[in-house]
C-alpha cells in the first residue's frame, strides 16, 4: 500500500499536464490589472494633452479679439473649452489682462491686473495671487506698459476604472500678447 502511495506521489510530481492552465489562472488578475491601469494612464495622458491644446486655442481666440470682452463671451469660450476637451465635467476658465508697471526687466518687477474674470467655478485673480512665487516665475518678462493676456484653465479627470490613478484636475496657464489690438478690454474700452 505504501509503495503505491509513493508511486502516486512520484507521478504527480513529474506530471506536467494542466500546468499552463494553472499558471494562466494565477497570472490573469495581474494581467487584467495591468491592461486596466494602462488604459487609465493613456486616458489621463490624452486628456492632459487635449486640455493643453484646447487652452492654447482659447488663448489664441481671445488674443485675436478686437472688441471688448464680456461675461457672455467668456462663458461661450468656456463652452468651446469643454467642447474641445470633450470632458464629462465642466472645464473652468480664468482670463486676466496684466501689465508691467515698474522694473520690467528685473526679477522684482511690479505687475498690475487690468482686469480678471472667470467662467465656471474659478474665481478672478487678485493682486495678492499675482505676487505668489508660482505666478512670478511663470509670467515672462515684458516692457513697461505692455499688456499680457493670461488664460488659465482647469479640466477634471475622472478615471474610467477604479484603479491606476485617482481623480485629478489638469491645470494649464497660457500667456500671450493681444494680436490685433493694444489690449483686451472688459465690456468697454472707454477710459483705458
Amino acid at each position: 500500500m505504501m509503495h503505491r502511495f509513493v508511486d502516486l506521489l512520484r507521478r504527480f510530481r513529474t506530471e506536467e499536464r494542466g500546468s499552463q492552465t494553472v499558471e494562466f489562472v494565477l497570472v490573469l488578475p495581474l494581467l487584467l490589472w495591468a491592461i486596466g491601469a494602462l488604459f487609465v494612464f493613456v486616458e489621463a495622458f490624452a486628456l492632459r494633452s487635449v486640455s493643453t491644446k484646447a487652452s492654447y486655442t482659447v488663448a489664441d481666440l481671445l488674443s485675436r479679439q478686437t472688441d471688448p470682452v464680456d461675461q457672455d463671451l467668456l462663458d461661450g469660450t468656456a463652452a468651446v473649452l469643454n467642447f474641445l476637451t470633450g470632458s464629462q465635467t465642466d472645464g473652468r476658465l480664468r482670463v486676466t489682462v496684466l501689465r508691467c508697471t515698474a522694473n520690467c526687466d528685473a526679477a522684482d518687477r511690479t505687475l498690475a491686473i487690468d482686469w480678471s474674470h472667470a467662467a465656471g467655478d474659478m474665481t478672478p485673480l487678485t493682486s495678492a495671487d499675482l505676487t505668489t512665487a508660482e505666478y512670478i516665475a511663470r509670467i515672462p518678462d515684458t516692457r513697461l506698459g505692455d499688456r499680457l493676456l493670461m488664460v488659465e484653465t482647469e479640466v477634471d479627470f475622472h478615471p474610467p476604472l477604479g484603479f491606476g490613478l485617482s481623480d485629478r484636475t489638469f491645470e494649464t496657464m497660457m500667456i500671450t500678447r493681444p494680436r490685433f489690438a493694444p489690449h483686451l478690454c472688459w465690456e468697454s474700452c472707454v477710459g483705458v
